[in-house]
């Protein structure tokens, strides 16, 4: 009875064998018991038989009891037996609280894959192999694996970027290379830049422009194929296409952060 009168503000169901047959409905304690689940709030979702044994009358003494009738798709027992008891099941609709406190988090890279460090991490990783001849265990290939990929890719100062599938969805593991090789040739610009030649190496910067045009076609193709598809999947539904639309034309409804702060 404590337990029932646990006055609870979420979606809550309790589940077991309670060894009370709610079929002897006209006996007092199946009464009081009833009057105990219902007063708290709860209903009890098996109505049918659900253990049963030789030459004995059919009882219901397993059940479960939600204080959520209303999101109980479908709810009854299965025909195979555990012992002599049918084990009972509830299907029910639950929509999940979303997490507002990482709306675009963002993510830590330890190391760049590019094809330079790939291409250095091979030549680290035979030197490594030729040194030593007694390699008798994968626990030391893979040792000496780790320390060649550190060697060759792992960055000095990990950065931070907000570029995941959270945020933009479209961005595939293959543009954010795209992405970082743009910044390379970038740097790689502004490295040539002297007090004699203001404007750098003409070379690097036409390939460094001709780099980001390529790669701003390809980021807005492949945005725009991400947002053609979320309009084939929610065809027929107009609310759905209102939110998608609303949220290209930047009127989508956005939640306030707790906190502002300032850098």
């Amino acid at each position: 009875k404590q337990w029932y009168q646990r006055r609870v503000a979420i979606t809550a169901g309790i589940m077991g064998d309670f060894n009370i047959n709610l079929h002897n409905c006209h006996l007092s304690n199946v009464r009081e018991y009833e009057e105990i689940i219902v007063s708290s709030g709860y209903h009890p979702l098996i109505s049918i038989a659900t253990h049963s044994q030789p030459h004995c009358t059919k009882t219901c003494i397993d059940n479960i009891h939600t204080n959520s009738s209303d999101s109980v798709v479908r709810s009854g027992t299965l025909l195979d037996k555990l012992a002599h008891h049918s084990p009972i099941f509830q299907l029910s609709l639950i929509k999940l609280l979303k997490d507002t406190s990482a709306q675009n988090p963002k993510i830590t890279i330890c190391y760049d894959y590019n094809k330079e460090n790939v291409d250095k991490f091979g030549i680290i990783l035979n030197k490594k192999l030729e040194e030593v001849n007694d390699i008798t265990s994968f626990e030391k290939f893979s040792n000496l694996y780790q320390l060649s990929i550190d060697e060759a890719c792992k960055l000095d100062v990990p950065k931070t970027t907000k570029r995941n599938k959270v945020s933009n969805p479209w961005i595939t593991k293959g543009l954010i290379n795209a992405i970082e090789k743009k910044h390379r040739l970038l740097k790689l610009w502004k490295k040539s830049i002297t007090n004699r030649n203001k404007n750098g190496d003409v070379d690097i910067y036409r390939k460094f422009s001709e780099y980001r045009k390529m790669l701003k076609q390809l980021i807005y193709s492949a945005k725009k194929k991400h947002y053609l598809n979320k309009f084939e999947e929610c065809h027929g539904n107009k609310k759905k296409t209102w939110e998608i639309i609303n949220k290209l034309r930047g009127k989508s409804k956005s939640t306030m952060a707790s906190s502002i702060r300032i850098d």
